[in-house]
């Protein structure tokens, strides 16, 4: 197996659904994943350009259900309206 650091830093370059299909192969990969698909939310009302966009009540529930996920989040944009988005779902 490659060394951690190596991993992560492959992760780096994943896409989201690149991400998102490694976070459910292995439960490391989750982990590794969930840091680079929370670094950047968005909390919206209407569309908003980031990688992770949400409603206030979706981070609300999300991170209510997964307190841990607060610790990937890195910046955190609130009401930007823009028209790229991609939409990530936590899985229970």
């Amino acid at each position: 197996m490659l060394p951690l650091e190596v991993l992560d830093l492959i992760f780096c370059f994943l896409q989201h659904v690149a991400l998102k299909l490694y976070s459910m192969a292995h439960p490391l990969f989750a982990q590794m994943a969930r840091r680079h698909l929370y670094d950047h939310v968005t909390v919206y009302n209407l569309i908003a350009d980031s990688e992770v966009l949400l409603f206030p009540t979706e981070l609300s529930k999300l991170l209510s259900k997964n307190p841990h996920i607060s610790n990937y989040i890195r910046s955190l944009n609130v009401g930007s309206i823009h028209t790229k988005y991609i939409f990530y779902e936590e899985q229970p």
